[in-house]
Parts: C-alpha cells; structure tokens; sequence
C-alpha cells in the first residue's frame, strides 16, 4: 500500500503531481471539487471536458471513470474522476473504481503524489467509512507501492483514523 497522508484544506491547492476533481457522468463540473476547479480556471476546463465527450461520441460515461483534462491547475496534471451516477449517488464500487483507475492513470503518468478528495462523501452520500472501505478495497492485490497519496478533506470532515 501506499504512504497515505490525511490532509484537511483545498485539494486544489495541492503541493503534488496530479490533482484529482470530481465530476459526473455527464462531465458538468456543477459542483464539488469540479466546480471549485471550475471557479479557478473558468470555463476553459469545462469545454475541455465536453470536447471530450463529443470526440468520444459519447453523451456521458460510466461512473469510475478518470478523464485527464489538457487543462493543468497550477501546474499540475488535473484528472476528474466521475464518482457518482447520473443520480448523484456514488457507492463504494464506484469510488473504489474511480481510485484504481487514478492509479493506473498515475503509473502512466510516472506521477509520485496523487491528490483526491474523499470522493462521494458530499453529494454521492457515502460516510468516512464507506470511502475508507473503498479506499482499502482499491489497493486490495495493488503491488503499487512507490507514491504517496493525499486524501483531501475540508477541516470540518471527521478525520480518516487509519487507512
């Protein structure tokens, strides 16, 4: 597993490699850490993430999906990891998808941090231990080790005891 730090503060301000948003399957970056990413870089990020549905050919994608945005917050590689259904509700298959596909994405990416909110804990509904739960159940048979990964929350969430 990882070395997992708890951060309470902004995931978008992160000292890191990549920066993790969220959106839904139909990529809006409406709200949640997708639309505070959208308050920072302005609608630049959105469209990119519609031409990515229209070179898709697609209308949405499946919920644990990780687009990598051609926008950079900071400097830094910013995906969007689509941690609900098109209800808005998320679930621990979902987020436990979302953060295996994070990885994967990161591999490739030949990123050391990784930043991510605790995905599905605001609008999706799921508690801390469901996100723990599906934090765990990602790095289940992961033999990735060599990276360090910073759960983001704000500082009136619970704190993650351990993961």
């Amino acid at each position: 597993m990882p070395h997992i730090n708890e951060i309470h503060g902004d995931v978008c301000f992160a000292k890191t490699d990549i920066i993790c948003g969220t959106t839904n399957p139909y990529l809006n970056l409406s709200g949640g850490v997708g639309g505070a990413v959208r308050e920072l870089l302005g609608d630049l990020v959105q469209l990119d993430l519609h031409a990515f549905l229209h070179e898709s050919g697609r209308s949405s994608v499946i919920p644990g999906s990780v687009i990598k945005s051609r926008c950079k917050l900071n400097g830094r590689i910013l995906y969007f990891a689509v941690s609900t259904d098109v209800f808005s509700q998320s679930s621990v298959e979902i987020v436990t998808t979302c953060i295996k596909n994070i990885l994967r994405s990161a591999r490739e990416d030949r990123a050391r941090t990784i930043s991510i909110p605790k995905f599905g804990t605001g609008y999706g509904r799921l508690t801390e231990e469901q996100f723990r739960l599906a934090l765990e159940n990602a790095f289940t048979g992961n033999q990735n080790s060599d990276f360090v990964l910073q759960v983001f929350s704000y500082p009136r969430s619970d704190q993650m005891d351990h993961v």
